[in-house]
């Protein structure tokens, strides 16, 4: 998996409330649909397809930790585990190829306001 890099100078501090809906079966989920990098707490965030639960959910993919200040290491997430039903078999989606996965339909979106993702200091 390959992560987008980002710099202070290039972070948004809030983005896209996106909703996906399916004109074929009517199934709805909140999610931004691609990477990004959330500066309220440094993590990179991938929207992901379940292939058991066949639903749509966020995940951290990157983690901080922090043993001893002021030494920070950032390394991949062990295991991706769906939000819905606990289970670890999905991948990757994205807005721009990824399909309905509950009928493989096409699925639209819509802005619905936004979502803070960094500090107002920053």
């Amino acid at each position: 998996m390959k992560l987008e890099q980002h710099n202070k100078t290039d972070r948004p501090k809030v983005i896209d409330r996106r909703f996906f809906k399916c004109p074929q079966c009517g199934y709805i989920s909140q999610v931004y649909g691609e990477q990004y990098f959330d500066y309220g707490t440094y993590n990179y965030i991938i929207t992901f397809v379940c292939l058991d639960c066949k639903e749509l959910f966020e995940g951290v993919v990157s983690k901080l930790e922090c043993w001893e200040y002021p030494t920070v290491t950032r390394d991949l997430a062990d295991e991706i585990i769906c939000l819905r039903c606990g289970n670890t078999n999905n991948r990757a989606w994205s807005k721009e190829t990824g399909s309905c996965p509950k009928c493989n339909g096409n699925l639209n979106y819509s802005v619905d306001g936004s979502i803070k993702v960094g500090h107002d200091s920053d």
